[in-house]
Formats: C-alpha cells, structure tokens, sequence
C-alpha cells in the first residue's frame, strides 16, 4: 500500500528548501513545480510518497489534476512570516475544494530577522471539528499523519 501526502507550503520556495533541506530532502526553489519524494521509513511494508510544492498560480491551477487523489494534505506555514501566515487562507480553501483530510503544519525554521506574532485563525471540517495543527519537526508531523492514515484504515478493514 502506498500513501500519498500533498504539502503545500505557503512559505517562499527559499525557506521551503531550507526546511526541508533538514530533513534530507532536496527542494528545487523554481516556483510553479509540484516535486514527488519517496519519505524514507524505518520499517513497514507502506510505502509514503510526499508531493511538495509551494503556493503559486501554476499550483493553483494544477491542484484539481493531483489534489483529489492525495490520502492527506497539509498546508504548511511559518508561524513567524506574516505573507506565509495571510496566505494560509487561499491555501485552505484550496484543499477545502477538492479535499477533506486537511491538516495545518507550522514551522519557525528558519528563523526570521523580524519575527511577529502569528494570526492565523483555527480551521474547522464540514463537521465543525477544528483541523488539526501539527507543531512537530517535519519528521514527526509525517511520521503523525502516516501513523493515523494507518489508525484509520486498520478499522475499516
């Protein structure tokens, strides 16, 4: 089985590649690109394949090809870059069109020469459960989200 993570980051291409970079992942900083990782796991016969982009129209406009067949979407923001935080509601309602399993991950890294205080409001399902806000290093949110794709679909079966 094969588990499929979009991120979309509301971050510039920079601070994306620098975040990621932490973890071991080469990030390509030319906006308007979706890229497909293989999320290297310790053990377990899933497989998780992560799509990163940053928020840009190309996304945009692709995100109705690639959106509705992701397992789970994050949109990811840095909790200290006011763009990053104003751009975190066009990214929502994005993945609130063609997705219901949507997560928000922050980020503080790197840090900023002018941080502010973080405004972003909560966001709530179609069932008026407030969304989940993953706080983690990027590591674990991933790791968090695989582990519940797992949670989940063991009590389907």
């Amino acid at each position: 089985m094969e588990i499929h993570i979009c991120i979309l980051s509301t971050m510039t291409p920079r601070m994306t590649r620098a975040n990621l970079k932490a973890s071991g992942i080469e990030f390509d900083e030319t906006g308007g690109i979706v890229e497909k990782f293989r999320w290297t796991r310790g053990q377990g016969a899933y497989k998780v394949t992560l799509w990163v982009a940053c928020l840009h129209p190309v996304v945009n406009m692709l995100a109705s090809s690639f959106i509705p067949y992701m397992d789970a979407c994050v949109c990811w923001y840095h909790d200290h870059d006011g763009l990053s935080c104003v751009r975190v509601a066009a990214t929502m309602a994005l993945f609130e069109r063609y997705a219901s399993n949507t997560r928000l991950m922050v980020t503080t890294m790197p840090c900023l020469q002018y941080p502010h205080k973080s405004n972003v409001r909560k966001y709530y399902n179609t069932l008026g459960f407030e969304r989940e806000r993953l706080q983690g290093t990027f590591a674990e949110n991933v790791e968090n989200i695989v582990q519940q794709h797992f949670t989940y679909h063991k009590h389907l079966d």
